[in-house]
């Protein structure tokens, strides 16, 4: 069974403590019937047990919360309120970039 775990990020010069949680239960349920392969809120990634389970999705996938892990920190909570009004698509386009070039 997989565990929860932390990993140290460098970013701008600063690490930060980024936690990984697999999904369970109605949270996974959730991102199942959303097809979704992971959220990221604030520091903290919670990922599809699926999408966890195959070692390149695996890893694109961290890449691709990471990302927003990063613009998080650089924005801080106006990147939800960005996002989820509009930018939406171009939050996504970065992240994408920078998952499957890392």
């Amino acid at each position: 069974m997989e565990q929860d775990w932390i990993r140290i990020h460098n970013y701008k010069k600063k690490r930060y403590v980024i936690k990984f949680k697999i999904a369970t239960g109605v949270i996974a349920a959730i991102l199942r019937f959303f097809n979704i392969g992971g959220v990221t809120l604030g520091k903290t990634v919670i990922m599809n047990k699926d999408c966890y389970n195959y070692k390149y999705k695996k890893r694109t996938l961290i890449n691709h919360e990471l990302s927003h892990v990063e613009d998080y920190i650089d924005e801080g909570y106006m990147m939800y309120v960005k996002y989820f009004t509009g930018h939406r698509k171009a939050y996504e386009e970065k992240a994408d970039k920078r998952g499957n070039t890392r």
